[in-house]
């Protein structure tokens, strides 16, 4: 158990941390509840963008996210206000998104570039590698992106990408993917299906030095909780209290400060019992 009554900050990642495939449990929303009674601010880190976070939050939104404290999305790539509007963000050099597209344009499988603009509020963008996964692009994301059909051409790709001043791409990707290798001087991701890429440099601990910042709440007043390996840069920050949520990421990688749970729901009845 640890002590949270001096804490001035909570910051969350999102999936298997505070959220299940079913939505929050009641003890995350009651937990929630209990960190803004006592004048703990609460916000999100996480690397789904900012449209697509209000349609998972939907009316828990304000519930989860305290109203003037700012939300990292897109792995810290960017950091918003409540409606969206950027606060700070780092978007890709035009030589980093043709370095990018070239990579990509040279693999011969089932994959698309998911880009996320600068207007946080404006829909993302999904270029398809393979013409047949237009149509199941759009079904399954149309709601919250733009599809677009592939040229296939390196200049034309580069400079309407460019435009939409993107701070990550995601490479989602069905037979293989990106030699790690080729992706040196990014800041790299992987996931079960996809890569998130960033430039050098920005991840959630950046994300987390940029939310203290912007809220003037000192390194030893925050809360940081998290379950996978995008996590851990936040997560082993020398600074605050943590949470590791879940058995992805092992105990021996930390000294001290950290306690574990094992789900969401028990994530919530810990917060409940430590104020």
């Amino acid at each position: 158990m640890i002590d949270l009554s001096q804490l001035k900050l909570a910051l969350f990642d999102l999936d298997v941390t505070i959220r299940t495939n079913r939505g929050f449990p009641n003890e995350i929303l009651k937990a929630f509840g209990n960190l803004k009674l006592n004048s703990i601010q609460t916000s999100v880190v996480t690397g789904t963008g900012y449209i697509r976070l209000k349609q998972i939050f939907g009316s828990k939104f304000s519930d989860i996210c305290t109203l003037n404290t700012p939300i990292a999305v897109e792995n810290g790539g960017r950091i918003t206000d409540h409606y969206g509007t950027n606060l700070k963000y780092y978007s890709l050099s035009k030589k980093e998104i043709c370095r990018l597209i070239k990579l990509w344009l040279n693999q011969n499988n089932d994959s698309f570039l998911y880009f996320f603009p600068k207007v946080s509020t404006e829909k993302a963008v999904i270029v398809p590698l393979n013409i047949s996964l237009h149509e199941k692009l759009i079904n399954k994301y149309g709601s919250f992106t733009k599809v677009l059909k592939n040229s296939n051409s390196i200049e034309l790709l580069t400079n309407y990408i460019y435009e939409l001043k993107p701070c990550m791409v995601s490479h989602h990707f069905y037979k293989k993917t990106f030699i790690q290798d080729q992706l040196k001087g990014f800041n790299v991701v992987q996931n079960e299906g996809d890569i998130h890429i960033n430039k050098k440099g920005i991840d959630k601990r950046q994300a987390l030095i940029d939310v203290m910042s912007l809220t003037k709440v000192s390194p030893d007043k925050i809360l940081i909780v998290g379950n996978g390996l995008n996590d851990l840069p936040m997560l082993t920050y020398p600074y605050g209290k943590k949470i590791v949520v879940g058995n992805l990421i092992k105990k021996k990688l930390f000294k001290n400060n950290v306690d574990f749970v094992k789900n969401p729901k028990h994530l919530g009845q810990f917060l409940l019992n430590s104020i």
